[in-house]
């Protein structure tokens, strides 16, 4: 572990909490820690969240253009 990376410290609700155990079956079943295998549900989790904003920009864009051809379309 690095020197100077931050922990946390990361609690369950209870001992045999499903979410833990199913956690540390999937870390185990990839071969990897638990930390990490925390990390990188961060990281997609992120990424879904930047994906999403680009997904609803993406659409607000296309219901501009299509209020604007609608706009063009009513005019006489």
């Amino acid at each position: 572990m690095k020197k100077d990376a931050q922990k946390f410290i990361v609690r369950f609700y209870e001992a045999n909490d499903p979410l833990h155990v199913a956690a540390k079956k999937a870390a185990e079943g990839n071969h990897i820690s638990l930390n990490s295998f925390i990390l990188q549900a961060i990281e997609e989790k992120l990424g879904r969240g930047k994906a999403m904003d680009k997904v609803i920009e993406a659409a607000q864009e296309a219901l501009r253009l299509q209020s604007i051809s609608v706009l063009r379309i009513e005019k006489p």
